[in-house]
């Protein structure tokens, strides 16, 4: 209930500031070197926000590939630690059933 009345107070600010925004957008100039960038203030942070939203994609890929690539180098030996896990519990279940030639097929 209160998450709901927090979202309602917020749309209702943004219906509230949005005419204000329209109206004036502000102008912002960038001028580094030879190169001048002019722009609105609006149109400034919405395209720092996509900025931000694609270097944060990116940063997932890439740590996603470098992750991949090393749990891949590791693939055989958790093969063998898995094996051997099986092979213990296979081995204590029989002998925990006193099954000495399957207990010591296992082990």
């Amino acid at each position: 209930m209160i998450r709901t009345l927090i979202y309602l107070i917020i749309i209702l600010l943004g219906l509230c500031v949005s005419p204000y925004l329209v109206d004036n957008t502000g102008y912002l100039f960038v001028a580094i070197g030879d190169y001048e960038l002019e722009t609105s203030v609006i149109f400034a942070i919405f395209a720092l926000i996509v900025f931000y939203a694609l270097l944060q994609l990116v940063e997932w890929i890439f740590v996603g590939l470098i992750n991949l690539l090393i749990n891949s180098r590791y693939i055989p030996q958790r093969w063998r630690q898995k094996s051997a896990r099986k092979h213990t519990l296979t081995g204590a279940l029989a002998l925990a059933e006193e099954d000495w030639q399957a207990a010591e097929k296992a082990w």
